[in-house]
């Protein structure tokens, strides 16, 4: 992980040292880590950027790889200006390899000579935590740049079926579409089925907004799911991680936040949306159809949630009169399912209410998927919404 915003005061603090690698550069140094920290930063919060800092910038990180002797970086680093991910020249395989395999079927070339693996794999460095995305970091900008990046997340992404499916509900939804269908997405995969990937897709195609168009490996997710109508969605993200159960969170403009409810109305409308469920946020006592005021007010808007059973088990040890914050939660979120969200506003998340904390009891919600597998037979997925049930071609790798 590349910390940007430190490596000027690297750069100054060290600069003797530097002089060895870089000569007299390394008094150069901090500027240009500078304008590089700068131009990340304007991608980062989808700014745009003129034609002369993309080009400085790229000046830089090479001058930067050919001082350091990193070949390998300078040359994807060219191909990366260039727009071109695949190999300009094929990985030739050892010849204790060659004698050992056997020949590729007629008109079938080597995989060596069609695709390129990543710069860290080719180098033998890859860094396995990497793969631990985390949707609240991304949300605050303190993520992994591989996360935070949306080119560089979406160069990245496969775009499977299924993704591809959820996104244009997601797109078709927030554009206001009268035929767009459930509001309300629910996410059911087993461990590692990519469920946090979706969403973080989701977060960075929604914030992008009409920009999506002009991003770099959008244009096949674009296909699917039609070109987003509005600016940027107000999104609202809740996790684990995002508001301690025992003491809330407090916000620099001074409001203290104890619940999910708090946190979706501050995060989509600030002070004004938040003064709509405050008394409830204090009271931890889920509102009823106060949410659907917000969501009014706070158009086109997307809620994603994470992550949300492990936060009912700490909440679970908050008692609210009879009950606790775990109950008053997934009351909550049973609300939403039942229809609280409005037109052009829509919530994804993982399955909410599939576990009551603290209780032991499985309780399914409005809207749930249930994925089977016959022996012999594709995998489908049936998903339930308010009394009818629809079946979905799936995959069990991929969200559907």
């Amino acid at each position: 992980m590349i910390d940007y915003g430190n490596l000027k005061g690297f750069a100054l603090k060290f600069r003797n040292e530097l002089r060895d690698d870089f000569g007299k550069d390394a008094m150069s140094l901090a500027t240009w880590f500078d304008g590089i920290a700068g131009t990340r930063n304007k991608i980062a919060h989808y700014e745009e950027i003129d034609q002369d800092d993309f080009d400085v910038t790229f000046i830089h990180l090479k001058t930067i790889a050919k001082a350091l002797k990193m070949d390998e970086l300078e040359q994807e680093l060219t191909r990366l200006k260039a727009g071109k991910v695949e190999a300009t020249t094929p990985l030739t395989p050892s010849t204790h390899t060659l004698s050992q395999s056997p020949k590729p079927a007629e008109g079938v070339r080597p995989w060596f000579e069609v695709v390129m693996p990543q710069l860290d794999i080719r180098t033998g460095s890859p860094d396995e935590s990497v793969f631990a995305a985390n949707l609240a970091e991304v949300a605050l900008g303190t993520g992994r740049e591989v996360y935070n990046n949306s080119a560089l997340f979406f160069s990245k992404t496969y775009f499977t079926a299924g993704l591809k499916n959820i996104a244009r509900r997601v797109i078709q939804g927030l554009n206001g579409s009268a035929d767009a269908e459930n509001r309300v997405i629910s996410l059911q995969t087993g461990f590692g089925g990519g469920k946090t990937h979706t969403l973080i897709s989701l977060y960075h195609l929604c914030k992008l907004g009409r920009n999506a168009a002009n991003t770099a490996y959008m244009e096949k997710l674009l296909e699917s799911t039609g070109k987003p109508e509005f600016e940027s969605a107000k999104i609202a993200v809740f996790t684990n991680t995002t508001n301690d159960a025992a003491v809330g969170r407090h916000t620099e403009d001074g409001v203290h936040i104890q619940t999910i409810w708090g946190e979706i109305a501050y995060q989509l409308g600030g002070r004004a949306a938040y003064s709509i469920v405050s008394q409830n946020d204090a009271m931890l006592i889920a509102p009823a159809g106060l949410m659907k005021t917000v969501l009014e007010q706070c158009q086109p808007a997307l809620i994603l949630i994470d992550e949300l059973a492990d936060y009912c088990v700490k909440a679970s040890a908050r008692k609210v009169g009879n009950s606790n914050l775990a109950e008053q939660t997934i009351s909550f979120m049973r609300g939403a399912h039942g229809g609280g969200c409005g037109r052009r506003a829509l919530h994804a998340g993982r399955d909410p209410a599939r576990q009551s904390a603290g209780s032991g009891h499985d309780r399914r919600g409005a809207n749930d998927f249930e994925c089977t597998t016959k022996k012999g037979q594709p995998r489908r997925c049936r998903y339930a919404t308010r009394g009818r049930r629809r079946d979905l071609p799936g995959d069990p790798e991929e969200v559907v």
